[in-house]
């Protein structure tokens, strides 16, 4: 069987059993859901880095303007801010949503030249045979 990208896959039968009688699964409910939760989420950034850092800086944008109401409100009413903390705050946070979003598109058209090249390597194999 071949996939869509080329490889030679195949299937194997599998039996399944009930466990023994007096066993004890190793299952960790709360550390196994954490591991698989890392593992989503180390793939998603590493194999889709504009998603994963979009979706950061979009947060990051959406507590900045959180953050920045109610300095707004203090320049539309009385053209003064009285909340410079929070002024500060949203200024910091809108930064670093503004830097999530420029790493995230760097490292995305890395990625896409990394599956280029991979995909050329494959071509040029399969050419060789």
């Amino acid at each position: 069987m071949r996939s869509t990208s080329g490889f030679a896959s195949s299937r194997s039968p599998s039996k399944y059993r009930d466990r023994p009688p007096g066993s004890e699964s190793k299952l960790n409910t709360l550390r196994d859901g954490m591991r698989v939760l890392s593992t989503i989420w180390n793939i998603l950034r590493h194999y889709r880095p504009l998603q994963f850092f979009g979706g950061m800086s979009a947060l990051f944008v959406l507590l900045g303007l959180l953050a920045g109401i109610p300095v707004i409100e203090d320049w539309v009413t009385e053209r003064y801010v009285h909340h410079v903390p929070l002024a500060i705050l949203a200024t910091g946070l809108e930064l670093i949503a503004m830097l999530l979003l420029a790493i995230g598109l760097v490292l995305d058209s890395i990625t896409h030249q990394d599956n280029r090249r991979f995909e050329l390597a494959i071509l040029q194999s399969q050419q060789e045979r």
